[in-house]
């Protein structure tokens, strides 16, 4: 089976708000893709090590070490967000872009209100 990377906005949000925005973007990843797919286990339950100079650098790699398993990428458009906000968004984003990864983005209007 095909592995699907979700790329989804998790600052600021519950354990509860991801699994379901998870949810959503996997189905509809899955009717994009036409078939079923894996999804990768993004969700990073450890803390950066205690001579990490840069946690969200930290984070982003271990994001990245996973992002290199997908056969496919789907993720909301990052472009209107706060930067600062969403880094681990955007530093996939970028990077799924210069890859051999079939790409489905959805507009970020259907999880987040401003």
């Amino acid at each position: 089976m095909n592995k699907l990377f979700i790329s989804c906005p998790m600052n600021g949000a519950t354990k509860e708000e991801i699994g379901k925005r998870m949810e959503i973007l996997h189905k509809l990843a899955e009717l994009h893709f036409g078939e079923d797919l894996e999804v990768i286990d993004t969700w990073i339950e450890e803390d950066a090590p205690q001579n990490c100079k840069n946690t969200r650098v930290w984070y982003a790699g271990e994001s990245i070490k996973r992002l290199s398993e997908a056969d496919y990428y789907v993720g909301i458009d990052v472009h209107s967000y706060e930067y600062e906000k969403y880094f681990g968004c955007f530093v996939e984003d970028a990077i799924v872009h210069t890859m051999d990864i079939p790409i489905c983005i959805f507009p970020k209007e259907i999880f987040i209100k401003d």
